[in-house]
């Protein structure tokens, strides 16, 4: 499960690009929570907003699990 904090000023209307593996599988909004099926293994999350981009962060998916 992604979620998104409903607090912040700055960019309460902008939504976030969700990217695993460099593949984009959704947006999300402020105080939204999503979550999405993925394969089990390695993988990696990033979310983008217009031109900035947040570090990859890496993490693991095992068989069943919710990450």
């Amino acid at each position: 499960m992604l979620a998104r904090s409903a607090a912040g000023y700055r960019d309460r209307g902008r939504g976030y690009r969700i990217l695993i593996d460099d593949v984009e599988i959704g947006r999300i909004k402020r105080g939204e929570t999503l979550g999405f099926p993925l394969a089990e293994g390695r993988h990696t999350l990033q979310l983008k907003a217009d031109w900035c981009t947040s570090r990859a962060w890496p993490f693991v998916v095992a068989n069943g699990q919710t990450v």
